[in-house]
């Protein structure tokens, strides 16, 4: 059984003025071991301080709108995307069906 893992990559960056977070997600056995096979979708909810900016996933056929809320793993991963909009607390939920739910929470600093 694979369940949703994620690993926020803290490093900021700045795109137009504004610090972006780069959320990397694996999709991993019990054992801790990337699925590469697994291509289910994963939905993504932000709130309080940061918004979506995009979710990628490396796929150059997967025609998924980048702002979407959503986005099927590819070869087991992820990329989010998340802007900041003012200081204070961000709250990322992940939702992958039969897979457990995965909540990251982290504060920005302007």
């Amino acid at each position: 059984i694979a369940t949703t893992q994620a690993a926020c990559n803290m490093a900021t960056t700045v795109y137009n003025g504004k610090k972006m977070q780069i959320v990397e997600v694996s999709m991993v056995d019990d054992f801790g071991s990337v699925v590469e096979t697994d291509s289910s979708p994963v939905s993504v909810t932000v709130d309080g301080a940061g918004e979506l900016a995009g979710i990628e996933n490396g796929d150059i056929a997967d025609v998924t709108e980048y702002s979407s809320n959503w986005r099927r793993a590819h070869n087991g991963r992820l990329t989010i995307y998340i802007r900041s909009v003012q200081s204070g607390k961000v709250t990322i939920r992940l939702d992958s069906i039969n897979k457990k739910t995965k909540v990251i929470t982290y504060v920005i600093t302007q």
